[in-house]
């Protein structure tokens, strides 16, 4: 090293890049590795501030689930005998699933009680 001025800025430069070449792996580090596993712990996280909210809009929530199944249900009539098509198996399977759910919610209802608290 001669001590001449361009020597001494060369090496500050040097060391600027590569102060920002480690930063920038540093970054893309968190973005690549660390926000894979911080996503899932903020939505899980989210969630579970989402359940208390849940708990009280379940009445309406049914209603909801009721009257969807009784639409699709009345779309089901409509095509099926109204207009005389033929519907896939997989839409009768649907509907039928979703019926026994929208039944279960309502089975749920008094059973619920009984199988958290016991029967008394």
């Amino acid at each position: 090293m001669t001590g001449a001025p361009n020597d001494e800025l060369t090496e500050k430069a040097v060391g600027r890049g590569a102060l920002a070449t480690s930063a920038t792996a540093v970054l893309a580090c968190a973005v690549c590795c660390g926000l894979p596993l911080l996503l899932p712990a903020l939505a899980l996280g989210a969630g579970g501030a989402m359940l208390p909210w849940l708990a009280g809009a379940h009445a309406w929530l049914r209603v909801i689930t009721l009257l969807a199944v009784a639409a699709a249900w009345a779309w089901v009539v409509v095509e099926r005998v109204v207009r005389r098509r033929r519907l896939r198996r997989s839409t009768w399977l649907m509907l039928g699933m979703s019926t026994v759910m929208a039944a279960a919610t309502l089975v749920w209802q008094g059973l619920g009680p009984v199988m958290t608290h016991g029967h008394h």
